[in-house]
């Protein structure tokens, strides 16, 4: 694998704002071998436009047939992969972007096999750039996380992330439980179970927090889909995985999880104290 070709899933949805700069931040990579497959939810702004104004023989348009939402994400991201040609997958929504040397960083530690790479991630509030708390994740590259960390939450960030499309075919593509909102977590989850991923402590993405996102206005959904997500998995798990598995330590992150979502201070210190204890 010298030179591989990344396809790269954008999933976009009234993003007219936005999806200039998400194309624009491909097309100045360093790494060339690449497509760009931006899959159309029925926007109902000038998404469509501008995209179509980008002549770049990489860049690939599809349209859904009907505005499935939120709820149906993994049915946009599926579409797309059924079109790629490439043996490695990378994941952009149309209103975030990356750094240019994103590509080539993360397919140089692609040689080596693993199912998933990602790495920081920074956000942009209100035009100003918030970098990631290096803190909460290890100081140099390493497989990281293991399945029982992943369970007690998604630390993955889905703009850093890419995976080998081989791995993504056993476990039947990009998966979303019924009525979650997201379809990044279930995915990991279920790729994690068929070998290690890497994480690289660089800025492989940012990440745009804006009004309309379903994350910013319905806090307590998303919440209740990761849990849905980490209880289909337990619920997956044969006797042997499940002994490797701390589950109440899972169970008292997805307790803290509720609390934060409603703003439970009681709730949350205590949570907090339950995983500590389970920690030491």
């Amino acid at each position: 694998m010298n030179k591989p070709l990344v396809s790269i899933i954008t999933p976009t949805y009234n993003h007219e704002a936005y999806i200039g700069a998400c194309i624009e931040s491909v097309l100045a990579q360093s790494y060339v071998n690449w497509e760009q497959i931006i899959v159309d939810d029925c926007s109902t702004d000038n998404t469509m436009d501008i995209v179509s104004s980008y002549n770049d023989p990489r860049i690939k348009l599809l349209r859904n047939d009907s505005h499935g939402g939120p709820t149906r994400l993994h049915a946009s991201y599926n579409s797309a992969l059924e079109m790629a040609k490439g043996e490695l997958i990378a994941v952009l929504e149309g209103d975030d972007f990356w750094p240019k040397q994103k590509l080539e960083i993360q397919v140089k530690a692609h040689k080596n096999k693993f199912v998933l790479s990602w790495g920081l991630c920074v956000k942009l509030i209100n035009n100003k750039f918030v970098s990631p708390s290096r803190k909460s994740y290890p100081r140099t590259q390493k497989e990281y996380p293991n399945i029982n960390e992943l369970l007690l939450g998604n630390m993955i960030p889905s703009v850093t992330v890419i995976i080998h499309k081989s791995y993504l075919s056993t476990i039947g593509g990009f998966r979303q439980p019924k009525g979650a909102l997201f379809a990044d977590y279930l995915t990991w989850l279920l790729l994690r179970k068929k070998g290690p991923f890497i994480f690289i402590p660089e800025i492989l993405g940012v990440y745009r927090i804006h009004k309309q996102q379903i994350s910013k206005t319905n806090k307590l959904a998303m919440v209740e889909s990761s849990i849905k997500c980490i209880d289909y998995v337990l619920a997956s798990m044969d006797e042997l995985e499940l002994k490797n598995i701390k589950l109440r330590q899972v169970k008292a992150a997805q307790y803290l999880l509720k609390a934060l979502s409603l703003e439970l201070r009681s709730d949350v210190i205590r949570a907090k104290k339950i995983i500590s204890m389970l920690l030491c």
